[in-house]
C-alpha cells in the first residue's frame, strides 16, 4: 500500500513538471477571471453561504476572525475543484487516445492555441464591454442553482461538498477556455492537476467577496475591470507560447 501510493506521488511529481508552464498559465486564468467574471457570477453563491453560516452565531461572536472564518467555505471550493478536475480529466481520455493511436503530434499545441484564442475572444468582450460568455445553457445553469438552493442554507461538511460540485457544473465561459488548455495533454492526470490549479486560482477572489460583502465588488472592480482585458491577454500570450515551446519539443 505504502509503495503505491509512493508511486502515484512520483508520478504526479513527473506531472506537475512535465506540465508546470501549461498548470502555471491556468492558475493564472483562474486568479485573473476570478476577480471580474467569478466575483461577478459566483459572488452570490459564496455571500449567501457566508450569510447563512454568520447567521447561526450571536452579535458576540461575530467577529472578524468569525466572518473570516466564515467566508472560507473550503467544502464548497473544494467541490468545485473536484467538478472541474474530474471534467477535464473525463475530457482529456479520448484526446489521448486520439493523440497516441494516430500519432497526431500537432494537437495538443493546437489545442493551447484555442485555449489562447478563446482568452483573446474573452479580453475583446471586456473591452467591448459585454463581458464573459456565461454558458452555453442557460436552463442547465438555472437548473443547477434551484437543485443547490437548500444546501446553501447550511453549507457546512459534506453539505457544502455536494454544493460545490452541482455549482461546478454551471455553463461558464472561463471554465470552457481552461478546459480546453487542460485537456492539450491528452493526459487525465496533467488535465485533472491542470483544472486543479485553475480552481485554486479562482479561490482568492471568493474569498475576499465572501468576507468583504457587496460593498467589495464595486471597490475591487473598478480597476480590476480596467485591467482585466489586459490579463486576458497577457494568459493568451503565455498560453501561445507554451503550445510554441510543445510544437517545438515534438
Amino acid at each position: 500500500m505504502l509503495s503505491a501510493l509512493t508511486d502515484l506521488a512520483t508520478h504526479c511529481l513527473t506531472v506537475v513538471e512535465r506540465q508546470s508552464l501549461t498548470m502555471t498559465g491556468l492558475f493564472l486564468a483562474g486568479l485573473a477571471g476570478s476577480f471580474t467574471h467569478c466575483a461577478g457570477m459566483c459572488g452570490p453563491f459564496v455571500l449567501s453561504q457566508t450569510g447563512a453560516l454568520l447567521a447561526q452565531t450571536t452579535i458576540a461572536q461575530a467577529t472578524s476572525l468569525r466572518r473570516l472564518q466564515a467566508s472560507l467555505l473550503f467544502p464548497y471550493h473544494l467541490g468545485r475543484i473536484t467538478t472541474y478536475a474530474l471534467i477535464g480529466a473525463a475530457i482529456s481520455v479520448p484526446f489521448g487516445l486520439t493523440i497516441s493511436m494516430a500519432g497526431l503530434w500537432w494537437l495538443p499545441p493546437i489545442l493551447l492555441v484555442l485555449a489562447a484564442l478563446s482568452f483573446v475572444a474573452i479580453a475583446l468582450g471586456l473591452l467591448r464591454g459585454t463581458g464573459l460568455p456565461m454558458g452555453l445553457y442557460d436552463g442547465l445553469g438555472e437548473t443547477i442553482s434551484r437543485l443547490g438552493r437548500p444546501l446553501i442554507t447550511r453549507p457546512t461538511g459534506i453539505r457544502g461538498y455536494v454544493l460545490g460540485l452541482l455549482l461546478g457544473l454551471l455553463p461558464c465561459g472561463l471554465v470552457y477556455a481552461a478546459l480546453t488548455g487542460a485537456v492539450s495533454s491528452g493526459e487525465p492526470l496533467a488535465a485533472f492537476l491542470g483544472m486543479v490549479a485553475f480552481g485554486a486560482g479562482t479561490i482568492p477572489a471568493l474569498i475576499a467577496v465572501a468576507y468583504g460583502g457587496t460593498w467589495l465588488l464595486p471597490w475591487s472592480g473598478i480597476d480590476l475591470r480596467r485591467a482585466a482585458p489586459y490579463l486576458a491577454l497577457g494568459n493568451a500570450i503565455f498560453l501561445m507560447f507554451v503550445a510554441f515551446d510543445l510544437a517545438w519539443k515534438a
